[in-house]
């Protein structure tokens, strides 16, 4: 199994990053499925998604601050499962967004195969926070309003580019998650 581990700054209070996700939002903002159908169930929500290549089902659950979802049929991985979560920011009115991702396509060469994927599953994941951040643009207008728009550099200033919260805190680890609650580590 692999571990992509990310977090992201934003500027915006923590409650207007947590309203923009649902599990519809999540596949669109990530990019790299179509949505098919979304039910919604007692427990979970499970959403077809499709692209050139595969069709998967994915289920989400609501935790707190966010979801988790795993592949549940079809699909290119043998077992994944992913974190996402909204927490309070250092500064005030800011909130951090964990993207927590392991992953294996199991097998033979699983390793080696892993280890090619967890470039392509950091990519993903950049590209969720990144068009999260989008709608925050657009619904203030412009890019240099100040309002929050981007999600930025913990203790920097956002150059209009994605960039991480912690740098060192960015990990592809060969561990699972190891603590309690939505399961993932921290690097901090």
């Amino acid at each position: 199994m692999k571990l992509v581990d990310l977090d992201f700054v934003f500027t915006v209070p923590p409650e207007e990053l947590e309203a923009k996700l649902s599990p519809r939002a999540i596949v669109e903002h990530a990019g790299t499925y179509q949505v098919v159908s979304v039910e919604e169930g007692v427990d979970a929500t499970t959403v077809a998604v499709e692209n050139d290549q595969f069709d998967a089902v994915l289920e989400f659950t609501e935790v707190d601050g966010g979801y988790v979802y795993r592949q549940v049929e079809d699909g290119p991985f043998a077992e994944m499962q992913t974190w996402i979560t909204v927490e309070e920011g250092d500064e005030e009115g800011s909130a951090r967004l964990a993207l927590t991702s392991e992953f294996t396509f199991g097998g033979r060469f699983a390793f080696l195969k892993d280890w090619l994927a967890s470039s392509t599953r950091r990519q993903e994941l950049e590209r969720l926070a990144h068009s999260l951040a989008m709608e925050f643009v657009d619904e203030n207008g412009d890019e240099s309003d100040g309002e929050g728009a981007e999600p930025s550099a913990k203790g920097g200033e956002s150059d209009g580019e994605m960039t991480p919260a912690d740098p060192e805190g960015m990990s592809v680890d060969d561990e699972a998650p190891g603590t309690e609650g939505v399961g993932r580590s921290d690097s901090n």
